[in-house]
């Protein structure tokens, strides 16, 4: 019962990890104590599906491997045994070994060993599947965001090896994938060609049933079932792949696959928003933008609404924010994904320099201009242009912006007539106050209020000190990953280090001091605080517990207060907010408030 609140309480607050971690264990207590290993094998997925949906392969594939062993205590041997091969290929790729999953994988090969030869599963009955498929398309939220879900009960009702779910490209060479099952994706996510799939362009012409008994070009034989889709408005192709090791798919079959086919595209076409919307909304703020912040939520969701639109943007932020992290989320989230984003330091060259490479330049403009040149500006045509510290672009570079902005123009270095340009414009200053930049005339007036549709302001880590577990914990994953260690963990002397340190370079600085910790500490440990570096350890000397304030009571006091502040400063001084994130009445927080002398105040005000 604990656990099944902590696992609303953590979807409620999209904290995705935490949620993770939450179904993990209620896996564990069901298989562990309950001995329910049907209930462990849906908490396993539940697990498994949030970890790829936040893009944490290795996670995923160690929740896979749970997955296994409760597929083995359930006595479902055949399907435990594909589920291996399958994270075999990921746990012994030469480019990026994952040893812990080999071995855990090994284990579990000699007890499927000692099982004995598995006993043939029959395949899901129809009444079955239909109800499985019901349950997962009501499940609360966008039916898009449960598709790979989807897919993964089409491949095993079916028994093909793959499933997949995409867009056709004009040219009908590729698919992009919208959701995948049982098919390693492309690196990086992009593009799948058809050569990789066994198909040709012709497939496209008479989609439906077709049996491959010849190898194609790509070496793979085989059936497949090919189902066209539309989606929104746009055309979908469903393909539902078999290896030749398995008998040929049946007629049966491929109409069974069509039938589930349009149910599926019933429930996507109700109640989803645009397939690209839908991935973008789940993909910013769990990708890329790892928090739990109140204020930082409200950040993703204004860069949901204002992504799609013309407006231009000013982020605000101390440098190491993650400014560019947003840039390139607002980017992902308009209808210019599709084109270039680039992404100018304005810092990096003196004014002339910039202003060449900004706009480009005529052959003989100035010495050394040997030919035309398009500048950055013109490479990012139909995208987006991030512009990081404007403020340090010089007065005439912002002329030249403020002409942009107002009609779409630009002409660069040398040149006698205008050049139309459709982008967007994203600007960042890592400046405390750009109204005092304009005041001093060292920015100008007209171009402020122009970038100025909407303003961003980005809080810095130690005003969002929450986020600081949460950030570690990813960049100790990602490290250790990198350098071939095993961590087990952090210590809570460790946590509590780096959460009282103030990190004046913010979440760029808290990477960099995991990134060493990783790099100094040795193979099979928990990280402890001598890793840091010394400047952290300082700050915990001069600002934290002191000699005789070490016992249980003062360290709980010292907490309590700190929370109350953090919820104070997240709720914008409202007590009744406050209290409620801190699951405490009103009167009691006023109480602890005053107790406290937290904001030098008794306990008065709103």
């Amino acid at each position: 019962a604990e656990l099944a609140g902590l696992i609303e309480r953590h979807a409620s607050r999209k904290e995705w990890p935490g949620a993770a971690a939450a179904w993990l264990a209620a896996g564990s207590i069901s298989a562990g104590v309950k001995g329910d290993h049907e209930a462990a094998l849906d908490a396993y997925r539940n697990a498994a599906e949030i970890y790829r949906r936040i893009d944490l392969p290795r996670a995923e594939a160690l929740v896979e491997a749970d997955r296994v062993e409760a597929l083995l205590r359930l006595g479902r041997q055949e399907e435990a045994l594909e589920r291996i091969d399958a994270l075999r290929r990921s746990a012994v790729d030469p480019e990026e070994p994952f040893p812990a999953l080999a071995d855990r994988l090994d284990r579990l090969t000699e007890g499927l060993s000692a099982l004995g030869p598995p006993e043939r599963v029959d395949r899901p009955d129809g009444l079955k599947v239909h109800e499985r498929l019901d349950e997962i398309l009501a499940a609360p939220g966008s039916a898009w965001e449960r598709l790979h879900e989807v897919l993964a009960l089409l491949r095993d009702a079916l028994e093909v090896d793959a499933a997949l779910l995409g867009t056709v490209d004009p040219e009908g060479t590729r698919i992009d994938p919208v959701a995948v099952a049982g098919l390693d994706p492309p690196g990086g996510g992009g593009p799948i060609p058809f050569e990789r799939l066994g198909l040709t362009g012709s497939d496209l012409s008479a989609p439906g049933f077709r049996i491959d008994l010849e190898p194609t070009a790509s070496g793979r034989a085989g059936s497949r079932i090919l189902i066209p889709m539309t989606l929104r408005g746009r055309m979908h192709l469903l393909c539902l792949l078999r290896n030749p090791s398995r008998n040929p798919v049946s007629r049966a079959e491929a109409n069974y696959a069509m039938v589930l086919a349009a149910e599926i595209g019933r429930a996507l076409e109700v109640g989803s928003p645009d397939l690209e919307a839908a991935r973008i909304a789940s993909g910013i703020s769990l990708a890329d933008v790892i928090t739990q912040d109140p204020r930082m939520l409200k950040i993703l969701e204004l860069v949901r609404r204002v992504g799609d639109t013309s407006l231009s943007v000013l982020l605000q932020g101390e440098t190491g924010t993650g400014k560019k992290l947003l840039a390139h989320a607002l980017h992902r989230a308009s209808g210019r994904r599709n084109r270039p984003i680039v992404t100018v330091d304005c810092a990096a060259l003196p004014e002339s320099l910039l202003e060449a490479e900004l706009f480009g330049y005529r052959k003989g403009s100035f010495t050394g201009a040997l030919q035309d040149r398009n500048g950055l500006l013109a490479e990012a045509a139909g995208g987006t242009v991030f512009l990081d510290e404007i403020d340090k672009s010089g007065l005439t570079v912002q002329r030249r912006f403020l002409h942009l902005l107002d009609s779409g123009e630009i002409r660069p270095v040398g040149a006698t007539s205008y050049i139309h340009l459709d982008v967007r414009i994203v600007c960042a200053t890592s400046s405390p106050d750009l109204r005092q930049e304009v005041a001093e005339g060292r920015f100008l007036k007209d171009l402020y209020y122009r970038l100025n549709d909407i303003s961003i302001q980005i809080p810095a880590l130690r005003d969002r000190r929450d986020d600081i577990p949460l950030l570690a914990g990813c960049f100790v994953e990602t490290y250790a990953e990198r350098t071939g260690r095993k961590i087990r963990g952090m210590t809570a002397g460790f946590r509590r280090t780096l959460v009282s340190h103030d990190w004046p370079g913010n979440v760029r600085e808290l990477e960099k001091a995991i990134r060493r910790a990783i790099t100094l500490a040795d193979d099979d440990v928990i990280l402890t605080p001598e890793l840091l570096p010394r400047e952290v350890l300082e700050g915990i000397e001069e600002g934290g517990l002191a000699e005789g304030d070490r016992d249980l009571h003062q360290q709980v006091e010292r907490f309590e207060r700190r929370a109350i502040e953090r919820a104070l400063a997240a709720s914008g001084g409202n007590k009744s907010r406050a209290a409620q994130m801190l699951g405490l009445s009103r009167k009691g927080l006023k109480g602890k408030i005053a107790r406290y002398r937290i904001g030098g105040r008794s306990g008065s005000g709103s």
